[in-house]
């Protein structure tokens, strides 16, 4: 069917109106934007997508309600701006329960819920409009249950990127100063000479 043959007089009612609706839905998503601005939380779901593909293991309650050691990848996940950390996977669903870090529009800050039990119940742990410091509580919450006897620094990939990261810091702070001090030396050196000529 050529392009021009698939227009028909309902067609083009059809797309005005998608025109117009679409228009109405941008205005409202700018009003909304003013009143409610945007929470950012790009740092924090960033964060979880990295760790989910490291070794690391923490303490969870598994199926049978018994505390047991699991792998981040199986316990994180994401959807757009929301994370969910499973720390019970019980089969009882009054044992089961996740963490839920995600924006609450309506109170313009980042949410950090607990969600937890049959029928499902809601507990703010903690709220921020800065997600440094979501990350911050976090960070604590994962280091509480990271499992030592199966997570090892050794076995992190970016335990290793991050050592190379520093050790670049170090011998590019080390540079820095040497040049400093070579550029001092050579300002003192020419200080002296200058002195020297003027005392013959």
């Amino acid at each position: 069917m050529k392009p021009e043959d698939m227009f028909s007089p309902a067609i083009d009612a059809f797309f005005e109106r998608l025109i117009h609706r679409e228009q109405a839905v941008r205005r409202m998503e700018m009003v909304a934007e003013a009143v409610h601005p945007r929470l950012d939380s790009t740092e924090i779901v960033h964060f979880f997508r990295i760790l989910k593909g490291q070794n690391i293991f923490i303490q969870t309650i598994g199926l049978t309600g018994k505390l047991e050691s699991n792998i981040l990848s199986n316990v994180v996940y994401n959807f757009n701006d929301e994370i969910r950390l499973y720390y019970s996977q019980s089969l009882d669903d009054s044992m089961s329960g996740f963490i839920r870090v995600c924006p609450d529009i309506a109170q313009s800050v980042i949410a950090v819920d607990n969600i937890y039990g049959e029928p499902l119940s809601q507990l703010r742990l903690y709220q921020s409009p800065d997600q440094k410091a979501i990350l911050k509580y976090m960070i604590r919450w994962l280091l509480k249950r990271i499992d030592w006897n199966k997570t090892r620094l050794d076995n992190i990939d970016l335990y290793h990127i991050f050592l190379e990261r520093k050790q670049a810091e170090a011998e590019a702070e080390v540079a820095r100063l040497q040049d400093e001090f070579a550029a001092h030396q050579a300002q003192l050196t020419g200080q002296s000479s200058k002195n020297k000529k003027q005392v013959r």
